[in-house]
C-alpha cells in the first residue's frame, strides 16, 4: 500500500509539473506577434500581418480583421469571417510564419480560439515543403465553440530545417458564415520552458557600483562591501548605491534572494537596503527602500536547505537569505513583479553597515521552492516543497511485474530510482521518426533504448500505428505504397 501511495504522489507531481511548465506565459516564444499586439486594429484582408501570412485560393473568400472587442490575451485578437469556402481546407489559411526551429528538438504549441457558432479549424505545424509534423489537430467535426478554448500539442522537428510554419485552416463547410477568433499563439522549445523556472542570478559586483562600496575577493568569490556606516533608513547618496539592469526569461512575481556574509561584529555588521520594487529610487526617501536588518542570524548554507523561511545561520559564513518572505527586524519585505511588456528591469540596493559582504542576488518565481543547491547551480525550482531524494529501489522491485514510464525531459532525472521499464515518448512515434520519407531520425529512440539497456530494463515501443501520429506524407501515397511503408515501419 505504501508503494501505491508513493506512486500516486509521483504521478500527481509529474502532472502538476507538466501543468506548470505549460502554463508559463513567456517561455522564449519563437513565433512573432502571437497575440496580434503589434498590429493596428483594422481590416487586413489582402495584406499580411507581422509574423503571419494570409493565404486564400480556390475561389474562397474571407475577411480578416484585427479587433479589440473580443480578445483572450492582451488587448487585440484576429477575427476571421468565412464568406465562401474552396475545395480544400487550406484555401483559407492564416500561417504563423518563419518560426526558427532545429532538427530533433521538441516544441510546445498552443493557441486560443472561439467562434460565433460551432466551427471547425485545423491547427497544424510543418515545414515549407508542406509536410506536417506529428500531433497536429485535424478534427473530423466542429471543434471551436462560442467560448475561448486552448488548442495545444507537442511536436518534434524531424527534418533538417531552420524555419517552420504554423498554418490554421478555415476553408471547411462548417465555417461558412462564421466569425472565428484567434489569439495568443505560442510556440516554444520545451527545454527553453525550463529556463523560466531557473533563478535569475545577478553578481553583486556586476552593476554600477557606488564609490563608497569596495569590490573585494575571497578565494574565488568576488563580492561588494560598503566601507562606511549609516544609521538612517535610506542610503543617503548614490555613492552608497548599486544599480543593476536585470533581464528575465519570463513575466511573473519573483522572490529576491541574497548570498551574503555578516562580519565579526554580528549585529553591527548585518544590515543593508534594497529598492521597494523595481525602478530608480531616490537615495533620501525612506519609503522607497526596504531595510534588511538581522542578517547575523539568518539564512541557509546546506545544499538541501530550502531557502524560504528566515533561517538562523550566524556570522562569518556565506549563506543564502530569502528577503522577500522575511522582513526580519524591519517587519517589511516585498516581492518583485515583471510585466509582459518589459522583461528588463532596473534593480537597486544600498549600503548601511560596513562589515556586511554581498556576493550575489537571485530572483526566483515566488510560487516555487528553491534549495541552496538550486540557487548555487542556477537550477529550476520545484512546484512542491522538495523532500529527500528517492534513491530506489524502483517501485516494482522484487515484484512479478514492471512499472515503467515514458522517456522524456520531464522524467529523465532519477528515472532508474522509480521505474524499471522504458517507453519512448514522442520520439517513438512514426511521424517523429520519419517526418521526411526515407529519412528517419533515431536519436530520441536511441537515447531511450540506451537507458533501458544500461539498467537492464524492458524496453516497450510506442504504439506502432496511430492515425494522429503517422507521418503526413503517407496520405499522399496509393494504398499499395501505404501498405509497403507500414510494413517497412513494422520491420
Amino acid at each position: 500500500m505504501r508503494k501505491i501511495v508513493q506512486l500516486k504522489r509521483i504521478i500527481f507531481n509529474c502532472l502538476l509539473s507538466m501543468f506548470f511548465i505549460f502554463s508559463l506565459t513567456n517561455a522564449a516564444d519563437l513565433n512573432t506577434n502571437g497575440s496580434f499586439e503589434s498590429s493596428e486594429v483594422d481590416t487586413v484582408t489582402g495584406k499580411d500581418i507581422e509574423g503571419w501570412l494570409i493565404e486564400m485560393g480556390g475561389g474562397a473568400d474571407a475577411v480578416f480583421e484585427i479587433v479589440d472587442d473580443t480578445v483572450f490575451h492582451g488587448s487585440k485578437a484576429l477575427k476571421l469571417t468565412v464568406n465562401t469556402i474552396g475545395s480544400d481546407a487550406w484555401n483559407i489559411q492564416l500561417v504563423g510564419d518563419s518560426i526558427p526551429a532545429q532538427q530533433g528538438e521538441t516544441y510546445h504549441y498552443s493557441v486560443w480560439a472561439k467562434s460565433s457558432a460551432s466551427s471547425q479549424v485545423n491547427f497544424t505545424v510543418g515545414n515549407y515543403s508542406y509536410s506536417e509534423y506529428a500531433n497536429v489537430i485535424r478534427p473530423s467535426a466542429p471543434n471551436v465553440t462560442t467560448e475561448w478554448q486552448e488548442y495545444t500539442f507537442e511536436f518534434t522537428v524531424t527534418d533538417a530545417v531552420e524555419y517552420i510554419r504554423a498554418p490554421l485552416h478555415f476553408s471547411i463547410s462548417a465555417n461558412t458564415g462564421d466569425s472565428i477568433y484567434i489569439d495568443n499563439l505560442k510556440i516554444y522549445n520545451v527545454n527553453d520552458a525550463l529556463e523560466a523556472l531557473k533563478p535569475v542570478i545577478v553578481e553583486a559586483e556586476s552593476g554600477e557600483v557606488g564609490s563608497e562600496f569596495s569590490i573585494l575577493q575571497d578565494d574565488t568569490i568576488d563580492y561588494v562591501s560598503i566601507q562606511t556606516n549609516r544609521t538612517a533608513f535610506n542610503p543617503g547618496t548614490t555613492a552608497r548605491m548599486i544599480t543593476y539592469q536585470v533581464t528575465f526569461a519570463d513575466t511573473g512575481i519573483y522572490d529576491l534572494f541574497v548570498r551574503l556574509r555578516s562580519g565579526p561584529s554580528t549585529y553591527d555588521d548585518d544590515s543593508w537596503f534594497y529598492g521597494d520594487g523595481f525602478g530608480v529610487k531616490d537615495s533620501l526617501t525612506d519609503s522607497l527602500w526596504v531595510t534588511m536588518n538581522g542578517m547575523a542570524a539568518a539564512g541557509f548554507s546546506d545544499p538541501d536547505d530550502i531557502v524560504r523561511e528566515a533561517g538562523g545561520l550566524g556570522s562569518n559564513v556565506w549563506k543564502w537569505v530569502n528577503v522577500s518572505r522575511n522582513g526580519f527586524s524591519s517587519g517589511y519585505s516585498t516581492t518583485f513583479t515583471v510585466p509582459e511588456d518589459s522583461l528588463t528591469q532596473t534593480f537597486q540596493i544600498g549600503g548601511r553597515e560596513d562589515g556586511l559582504d554581498i556576493d550575489k542576488f537571485a530572483f526566483g518565481k515566488s510560487n516555487l521552492f528553491y534549495t541552496v543547491k538550486n540557487l548555487d547551480n542556477v537550477e529550476p525550482g520545484s512546484t512542491e516543497e522538495p523532500g529527500p531524494v528517492w534513491e530506489g529501489p524502483p517501485l516494482a522491485s522484487e515484484q512479478p511485474k514492471f512499472v515503467g514510464n515514458i522517456y522524456s525531459a520531464a522524467q529523465i532525472q532519477n528515472f532508474e530510482a522509480y521505474w524499471n521499464q522504458v517507453t519512448p515518448e514522442n520520439a517513438g512515434k512514426w511521424g517523429s521518426v520519419e517526418g521526411v520519407r526515407d529519412n528517419p531520425s533515431w536519436s530520441g529512440l536511441d537515447a531511450a533504448y540506451a537507458l533501458a539497456k544500461d539498467n537492464e530494463f524492458p524496453f516497450h515501443f510506442h504504439v506502432l500505428i496511430w492515425g494522429a501520429q503517422q507521418p503526413a506524407w503517407i496520405d499522399t501515397l496509393s494504398p499499395e505504397d501505404q501498405l509497403a511503408e507500414i510494413t517497412e515501419w513494422f520491420e
